[in-house]
């Protein structure tokens, strides 16, 4: 069974965890991180969430939960690494944003891969991909078929986004 640290609204451990699956009490949170991934090309990797998992079958960026006891930077190597078979540094990612709703605490970074991948998927995580250009990223972000949550996020940092894009 996967566990999480549990975390008050500003992201400090509380000292225990919390399981994967049971309720998550109010006014607790838990570590979530998403990755922006571009291609040397300047598109966006999006990915298909399985249709068993919460918001089955809609598009989202890379991401998922902080495991307990894992660091932030760890956990976005990690989930990008088991989600899209893309492996890169620690150092690679770049951080955009840290914003808390209820129950989590989401960690937002951007990854501008320097070389091509192929995407080795995880079933159980994702059942498709694509690549999109800028425009249609953040087009298709408002979309949907996207999670809500997440395109509201990346519409929120659309600037920043695209900052760190040009700027690497």
């Amino acid at each position: 069974m996967e566990k999480f640290d549990a975390l008050d609204e500003r992201g400090f451990k509380l000292g225990y965890k919390l399981k994967r699956g049971k309720t998550i009490p109010e006014n607790i949170y838990f570590g979530i991180v998403t990755i922006v991934t571009v291609d040397p090309n300047n598109n966006i990797l999006v990915t298909k969430r399985n249709p068993n998992k919460p918001s089955g079958n809609l598009w989202e960026i890379t991401g998922g939960g902080i495991q307990a006891g894992e660091s932030v930077l760890k956990a976005a190597r990690r989930e990008l690494g088991e989600e899209t078979g893309i492996w890169v540094d620690e150092a690679d990612f770049i951080y955009l944003d840290k914003e808390s709703q209820w129950p989590f605490i989401c960690n937002s970074f951007v990854v501008k891969l320097k070389k091509a991948y192929d995407i080795i998927l995880d079933p159980k995580e994702t059942i498709d991909y694509k690549w999109l250009s800028l425009s249609e990223f953040f087009e298709f972000a408002k979309n949907e078929e996207f999670v809500l949550n997440i395109g509201n996020r990346i519409s929120m940092h659309k600037e920043e986004i695209l900052k760190i894009i040009n700027n690497n």
